[in-house]
């Protein structure tokens, strides 16, 4: 029963973001009520965000306020509305909490309710919302919760970011605005220029030098306003961030960032990765500085990022899953390349290569066919002509076009196919891994479509069998795919890649 803002900050984005591309009125529906419920409950008057709301009322009692027994619904909603409401919201069977009092929640969304009753999901809303207001009326004249009004820097960032991003993919700007007045409020009293960035404001003061935790999540933060608003400002906000988070807490021996400075009264200077209540704070960084090489492509923010994902070697090889949000980062710093015109397929996936492979790749093979060219990468496996050989391809798809997914939604919708001739050579195609694509709603077709767009790296196999001579052979990879935009459909194409398997090793022997 405890509201704490960071438990938020991490949700209500994430449900904006699936809601959007799993088509899911449900979580949309989720992730606004919880940022109106911070925007209501947790926001100061001058936009800050506030701590906590307290899960103890009346003397001490766990939930109090939030809990409800049958009779007082029923009082409160009448008889036959609370029997209507009963299944839809959680109470028609035994109380669930201490024996003797119900906590409200939906067993089943509000969409799969409808379709029972036969009803539109709008007209269920719109009961829904009367019944929710007569409660929230009744549970009004209840003792309040006490707020805990300090605030925190890093757990402000965390909601900045949240309100940012899910403003943007709901296409609410309220919550970018709460946002941005969240960030001026920080950057006014505890982000100045030309002091330490502050951890606390309490009663109008500021207190407590700045934690990796502020520099890093307050710096998730101002990118994803730079995200949302398109304004440069907040990446060169964010870049001081780490400016100043390098001096005062880098690990020049180790690497890695150090979670506080140096004190005479402190034992240890630790430098955690693993997660807990809230991400690690020096994985956290790693993602921002893996997002400022790609907005700052001059400055030295990819090599600070592989030196931290370096210093943390050994949890990333043996232990990954204790350390899942570094792992992220680690994935995005491999799709996030030196600089936009440098990007290599190397990087773009988990397959080993040597630093001069990666370093001076270029396509072995490029075609175009109307709004999609396609790359080809190879990569000999053993010099001996045996063995495996690795293939990285990459689509670029012009913007306002996509090409249809693997396995598209619809039965009579051309999909993405990758296929070999071999001609004379004695090769054999591991099939690539192919992603599901994104869901979209186009003009065209009232159904979602499941498409590839933008940019895209696809990785995959031949396998190459017996002598060396087959390695001369010319072969073709074939890409099967249709190109739409959201009024019409190309006719399906063939790009045809030929290449030679000619080099020598530069992968390890592993699959991909």
């Amino acid at each position: 029963f405890e509201k704490m803002l960071y438990d938020n900050a991490f949700l209500a984005p994430l449900l904006a973001e699936l809601s959007v591309s799993q088509g899911r009125p449900d979580f949309d529906r989720a992730a606004r009520r919880t940022l109106d419920f911070v925007l209501r409950e947790l926001t100061g008057p001058e936009g800050q965000f506030y701590s906590a709301l307290d899960a103890e009322t009346e003397g001490g009692k766990e939930g109090a306020f939030y809990v409800w027994d049958r009779p007082e619904l029923d009082r409160v909603l009448g008889r036959d509305d609370s029997a209507f409401f009963a299944p839809i919201f959680g109470y028609d069977g035994s109380p669930s909490f201490e024996h003797t009092h119900h906590v409200l929640h939906l067993p089943a969304s509000l969409e799969e309710r409808a379709r029972d009753l036969k009803w539109t999901r709008q007209a269920l809303l719109k009961r829904v919302s009367t019944f929710e207001a007569r409660l929230l009326a009744a549970r009004s004249k209840r003792e309040r919760p006490l707020t805990d009004t300090k605030v925190l820097t890093d757990w402000n960032g965390m909601m900045i970011r949240a309100m940012a991003l899910a403003g943007k993919w709901l296409k609410e700007p309220r919550y970018v605005r709460a946002a941005e007045k969240a960030a001026r409020f920080l950057l006014a009293r505890s982000a100045r220029k030309g002091r330490i960035l502050q951890h606390t404001w309490i009663d109008g003061k500021s207190s407590i030098d700045a934690f990796l935790d502020d520099y890093a999540h307050l710096a998730g933060g101002f990118l994803a306003l730079h995200q949302a608003t398109g304004d440069s400002s907040w990446v060169d906000r964010a870049a001081g961030l780490v400016e100043e988070a390098d001096e005062r807490l880098w690990a020049k021996e180790s690497g890695g960032y150090h979670n506080s400075v140096a004190r005479g009264d402190l034992l240890l200077r630790s430098r955690d990765v693993q997660d807990g209540a809230i991400p690690s704070a020096n994985a956290w960084m790693a993602r921002c500085l893996v997002e400022l090489s790609r907005l700052r492509p001059k400055g030295a923010y990819r090599q600070r990022a592989g030196d931290l994902l370096r210093s943390f070697t050994g949890i990333l090889s043996h232990s990954p899953g204790a350390a899942r949000e570094l792992t992220v980062a680690l994935s995005r710093f491999h799709r996030s390349p030196k600089r936009a015109d440098q990007e290599q397929p190397w990087e773009a996936g988990e397959t080993t290569v040597s630093t001069d492979a990666r370093d001076s790749a270029s396509p072995d093979a490029t075609a175009t066919a109307g709004p999609v060219t396609a790359s080809l990468f190879v990569t000999a496996g053993s010099p001996s002509g045996a063995g495996r050989v690795q293939l990285a391809l990459r689509l670029d798809i012009e913007e306002g076009w996509h090409i249809n997914g693997a396995k598209p939604l619809q039965e009579f919708l051309i999909p993405t196919r990758i296929t070999l001739d071999p001609g004379e050579a004695k090769a054999i195609l591991v099939p690539f891994k192919m992603p599901e694509g994104k869901k979209v709603r186009l003009g065209f077709s009232e159904e979602e479509l499941r498409v590839y767009d933008g940019r895209l790296w696809l990785r995959g196999a031949l396998e190459l069998e017996e002598s060396g001579a087959s390695r001369d052979s010319p072969m073709k990879l074939q890409i099967h795919f249709q190109a739409c935009n959201d009024r019409v459909c190309q006719a399906p194409k063939v790009l045809d890649l030929p290449f030679k398997i000619n080099r020598p090793s530069s992968v390890d022997a592993e699959g991909p």
